[in-house]
């Protein structure tokens, strides 16, 4: 018996008419292509995220209202005010 060849698959694209972008399927696998406002709102959430990540985990209590406030009230309460 001689080898059978794999069939070629046919390239197909879907666009959702600019809703959630588009995406190209062909035999090396599918690809994905996001609407310039998911992009861009990723981005952003993304930056703040990390920013927001960054300030907790820096351990910069002095920059922090929370253990400000702690700090004051557990001074106030030491005074005995």
């Amino acid at each position: 018996m001689g080898k059978s060849k794999a069939p070629k698959y046919a390239t197909t694209n879907y666009d959702t008419g600019g809703l959630y972008g588009s995406s190209t399927t062909s035999e090396k696998g599918t690809t994905y292509t996001p609407e310039s406002w998911m992009t861009g709102l990723s981005n952003t959430t993304t930056g703040g995220l990390n920013t927001t990540l960054n300030n907790m985990l820096s351990n910069d209590y002095a920059n922090d209202p929370n253990f400000q406030a702690y700090q004051d009230l557990k001074q106030y309460h030491q005074q005995g005010l």
